[in-house]
């Protein structure tokens, strides 16, 4: 494994060698593939599309630290499969359908919760930490500062100060599997007024066909929305309810379609 001598910007220990980590983990990359078995990623600052092979990236976390991330991700990537879980643990009961929005939901419950959490943290720390969500924050100082604290803290579980959503995306679309990078959303102004709040500040990213969603910042929402957040967010107790939806509903596939426009396809690079 390469690696250079430097500061981990996790642990802040110096002197240290740092590995190369993934930021988005690489069982997320399911798709993204050309004929020739290659995997691109948008480079928005070049206007291009760029090869990579297992998913971005960096070297800014040493042994330990990219160890302690490794085993949530393995968790993680028993979990949430498009298949379903693969842990004997979780179970599953259908919750029913509304075909008005094309939604199917599922309580799922056994789920290790600290791990869960970690592991959707965990990436978004280390899109903060790895300094590639410039030139705008994806976690403003103090958010990321609390959330290293509920990541870290060994006995707490605290599900309410950052709640995380997820969603699984169904097929029949080129976006099912495919992986996003952490990105900072805002609803304010009318988009805000729409969804009965005064501003919302969440971060997304997508992979493996499931979408995951953390909470930052809510103010003065409606109690109809705090009470969807209340029961569609992961709990403590290792349950969550999953909805089933086309990504092609969601906010984070606006952005996406947004940011990709322009970009020179794969054979211009």
């Amino acid at each position: 494994m390469k690696y250079k001598i430097g500061s981990c910007k996790n642990c802040r220990a110096e002197n240290v060698r740092l590995v190369q980590s993934h930021i988005i983990p690489e069982f997320l990359c399911r798709d993204g593939r050309d004929l020739k078995d290659k995997r691109y990623e948008a480079d928005y600052a070049s206007n291009k599309w760029r090869v990579i092979q297992s998913g971005i990236k960096e070297r800014f976390l040493c042994d330990l630290c990219e160890k302690k991330f490794g085993e949530v991700d393995r968790y993680a990537s028993k979990v949430f499969k498009l298949s379903g879980p693969n842990d004997p643990q979780i179970k599953i009961e259908p919750m029913g359908e509304n075909p008005d929005i094309n939604t199917k939901l599922e309580r799922w419950t056994g789920i290790d919760f600290k791990k869960c959490q970690r592991f959707v943290f965990s990436v978004l720390q280390r899109m903060s930490l790895s300094g590639l969500d410039k030139p705008e924050p994806l976690l403003y100082s103090d958010e990321l500062t609390k959330m290293l604290d509920i990541y870290r803290d060994e006995k707490g579980l605290d599900d309410s100060t950052y709640p995380i959503l997820i969603s699984r995306l169904t097929a029949g679309t080129n976006f099912q599997t495919g992986a996003v990078a952490p990105v900072r959303l805002t609803a304010e102004g009318d988009n805000a007024l729409k969804m009965n709040l005064l501003c919302l500040a969440s971060v997304h990213f997508r992979g493996g066909g499931y979408l995951f969603q953390a909470v930052i910042k809510v103010i003065r929402a409606s109690m109809d929305y705090r009470l969807a957040i209340e029961h569609f967010k992961l709990r403590s107790n290792g349950q969550i309810v999953i909805a089933d939806q086309p990504f092609t509903n969601t906010l984070l596939f606006q952005v996406s379609v947004a940011m990709s426009r322009g970009l020179q396809g794969p054979n211009q690079r």
